[in-house]
């Protein structure tokens, strides 16, 4: 598994869970000459970008770059989220970094703690054409910083519903299609299942982040449901909604229409819908990188599939989505002009439809009019919904981001005794009620605790 899959793999867990800098910059402002500071938190956003700086001839002598390395890796260590995410809030004020690039989560913090410069005006630069961002990309932003556009994103992750046409055709099943919610996918996932044969068993439909808890939170979410109450005082598991999902969800396992794997794999690999082992796949870009552009691998389809949006409710027409990188500008930053136009350079047209014109691993650019080339009917599903703009699960800011990692376990244990028949939906649920009800108690509890002390 390489570097890029770890790292949005650990980026997925973690984000699956005013004013700022005064005037607006005037463009004949001339830039500083002294070096800009560019913090990376993750260190595959700084090689991608010094790619970019090579290939554009950009003046890297202009800038100093701050690159955190391995910090994932530290969750190994015991690190609580919000301990995590702490840490890296002091990292930046140690720094004092012009231009920061953050995943979301951190992006949502310091814009809110009015850290960051609303750079709205300068995007609005002719030069810069903000209007062939995907639709939605800014609200999504803007909804990160208590509707004020303090950063911009070049790329984006979001998962869709890949299905191989000889196997629908092969069973006299009708091929899924777009908008469909996630009762008619389950349902469509058992009409083609069989129990497999010898060693080689055949599923309808599988994620690649399989375990039983991921595939509950990816239904409901994309579903439109909340799992708590808005204060994130109330866990909301045992309400119809959610034991619906648990009751869906866990039948299609058990009828082996859906694959999930165990608490101590909950990850898989496109290999199994590779291999024509599953009709469907909950899939990222980094499947149409492996099938369209590598061209020595023998298991390919040679586009014997088809994509299709993700699912979830229509009536929505929306999906959730994650931003990597969030690229901003520090409220105190000495040096705004020179820092919004490496910001400018590096998310601009140019740059991006040299550099980054197709799907790259686990990434899709977020500016359509680099796609040009590539085949609509692959790209467009990742484009056709617009993101959430907050999601029912992880986006609640009063629920601790540890709750996560605490309730998780609790949620597997309950999830396989409804699959196995050993509990009923109503008695698991019942169960994560009160077990996760305490959990959240006892985290806020010391969330309070902690920040009386700090004062």
């Amino acid at each position: 598994m390489g570097k890029s899959r770890v790292t949005i793999t650990l980026l997925m867990i973690i984000a699956l869970i005013s004013g700022c800098a005064g005037k607006t910059l005037e463009h004949d402002e001339s830039i500083q000459t002294s070096k800009i500071k560019v913090l990376y938190q993750d260190e595959n956003a700084y090689y991608i970008d010094i790619g970019k700086i090579k290939m554009m001839n950009y003046p890297v002598d202009q800038i100093e770059f701050i690159v955190q390395t391995n910090e994932f890796a530290k969750f190994k260590d015991g690190k609580s989220l919000d301990e995590f995410y702490e840490g890296q809030k002091k990292f930046l004020d140690r720094h004092k970094p012009d231009v920061i690039v953050v995943d979301e989560n951190l992006f949502a913090d310091t814009a809110r703690e009015g850290k960051l410069y609303d750079m709205e005006a300068d995007l609005q630069d002719e030069s810069f054409h903000l209007n062939e961002f995907m639709p939605g990309l800014i609200d999504r932003l803007k909804s990160r910083g208590d509707g004020k556009l303090y950063g911009i994103a070049p790329y984006f992750y979001r998962q869709v519903l890949f299905y191989n046409k000889d196997l629908f055709e092969k069973h006299h099943v009708a091929p899924p299609r777009s908008n469909m919610t996630w009762d008619e996918v389950l349902e469509l996932a058992g009409q083609i299942s069989d129990p497999g044969s010898g060693k080689r068993d055949f599923h309808g439909i599988y994620h690649t982040y399989s375990a039983a808890p991921a595939m509950m939170y990816q239904i409901g979410s994309s579903s439109g449901l909340s799992l708590f109450d808005e204060k994130g005082e109330k866990l909301l598991i045992d309400t119809d909604g959610w034991k619906h999902v648990i009751k869906k969800m866990t039948e299609a396992v058990r009828s082996r229409a859906l694959l999930v794997h165990p608490k101590e794999r909950n990850m898989t690999h496109d290999g199994i819908f590779l291999d024509g082992d599953s009709a469907m796949l909950i899939g990222d870009p980094s499947f149409i990188h492996k099938d369209v552009m590598q061209p020595d691998d023998k298991r390919k389809l040679h586009k014997k599939w088809g994509v299709l949006s993700p699912p979830g409710n229509p009536k929505l027409a929306e999906a959730n989505m994650k931003l990597p990188y969030v690229y901003a500008v520090a409220a105190d930053s000495d040096n705004k002009q020179a820092a919004m136009e490496f910001v400018k350079f590096i998310n601009g047209k140019e740059t991006m439809g040299t550099y980054f014109q197709r799907f790259v691993y686990d990434y899709a650019p977020t500016r359509m009019g680099n796609l040009n080339d590539f085949d609509s009917t692959v790209t467009e599903p990742f484009y056709q919904l617009k993101p959430q703009m907050k999601d029912g699960i992880w986006d609640n800011r009063n629920v601790p981001r540890d709750f996560f990692l605490v309730f998780e376990p609790i949620l597997s244990e309950e999830l396989q005794a409804v699959i196995d028949g050993k509990k009923t939906v109503d008695q698991a649920a019942a169960e994560l009620k009160e077990k996760g009800q305490a959990a959240l108690r006892q985290l806020r509890d010391k969330e309070h605790t902690s920040n009386l002390t700090s004062k």
